[in-house]
């Protein structure tokens, strides 16, 4: 409560905490509980200060989105929020969407991406959920290399983010006007819509008008 003081002091608009580990002394439904709990005494406490508490996506089984969802069913004060965390556990289960959709409504002001160029995350559904949903937090770079030029590849990031934008804003423009039923899981036809932008527009238009693929399988019929 003391830090959550000294932020509100300082200036700035909430504190992180974590989540680390299950007991195995313990059940694994008491300590989420107990998590939520406390949790939610720490909003209560926050929100006096204007500072918002987001809890990271993070720790050994509690990192798993099932097991955030019912810290955060526990933790009910509007002020508990989340910040995602990209980690590869979000693929686990019932994959990428079903575990998004599972915390959706408790997305917090920051959300933690890798590096964007990355393959081994879905970081096109990633940005294009948070588009769907007027995200209007901070998507931070938590990057795991550790580049020679830091400021160079700081740059490059934010250039791979302006075009994955771009191209989310293409196909949402497309889906208004056409008002089609986009199912996006992909959007790894990022290349192709760099390239040809317009034609991308009409053969979506055509494929969408009796069904609801995907916008990669859309795509894939194009040179």
């Amino acid at each position: 409560k003391e830090l959550i003081e000294l932020s509100a002091y300082v200036g700035v608009t909430g504190v992180k905490v974590k989540p680390n580990a299950l007991h195995k002394e313990i059940s694994a439904e008491k300590t989420l509980e107990q998590i939520g709990k406390s949790l939610n005494e720490l909003a209560a406490y926050a929100a006096e200060f204007n500072q918002q508490i987001r809890l990271e996506v993070h720790g050994e089984a509690t990192q798993e989105l099932p097991n955030i969802k019912k810290i955060m069913d526990w933790a009910t004060h509007p002020n508990a929020a989340i910040c995602w965390n990209c980690n590869p556990q979000d693929l686990n289960g019932q994959g990428f969407e079903h575990n998004f959709n599972l915390v959706k409504d408790r997305f917090g002001a920051t959300c933690h991406v890798r590096e964007l160029d990355r393959t081994d995350y879905p970081y096109g559904a990633l940005l294009a959920n948070l588009a769907k949903m007027n995200y209007n937090g901070w998507v931070l770079l938590e990057c795991h290399t550790n580049p020679e030029n830091k400021v160079k590849e700081m740059k490059t990031q934010r250039e791979v983010f302006d075009r994955m934008i771009a191209r989310i804003k293409i196909i949402q423009n497309t889906i208004k006007e056409k008002q089609l039923p986009l199912l996006v899981h992909d959007l790894g036809c990022g290349e192709f819509i760099d390239r040809h932008p317009e034609q991308f527009q009409r053969r979506i238009a055509q494929e969408f008008a009796g069904s609801a693929l995907g916008v990669k399988d859309v795509a894939a019929g194009i040179p």
